[in-house]
């Protein structure tokens, strides 16, 4: 879905791990933590975590599919380009 998104350039989640929280009171599911991360407290993957490295794999290799190799044309451009002329010297500056 997001992919299909023009413009889309990229996305983060939200939190990284789960973490201790006083205000997460529900006995035996929070227990004092909360629990939205892609990694656990223990430093145990979740299911989401996966999920998120697979989508980031897509994105890599659809990218990658996409880079095509320069033209001559292009390439003449960029030598042209790297050989500008050094900059002139401003007047009563110390080099």
């Amino acid at each position: 879905m997001l992919v299909k998104v023009p413009n889309f350039s990229g996305l983060s989640p939200w939190i990284l791990a789960d973490f201790r929280s006083p205000r997460r009171v529900l006995p035996k599911v929070q227990d004092g933590y909360n629990r939205k991360g892609l990694i656990s407290s223990q430093g145990v993957r979740k299911k989401a975590f996966f999920t998120l490295q697979q989508f980031y794999r897509q994105i890599q290799m659809q990218t990658q599919t996409q880079i095509q190799p320069q033209t001559q044309t292009q390439t003449q451009t960029q030598a042209q380009t790297d050989r500008l002329p050094a900059p002139k010297p401003i007047p009563g500056a110390t080099p």
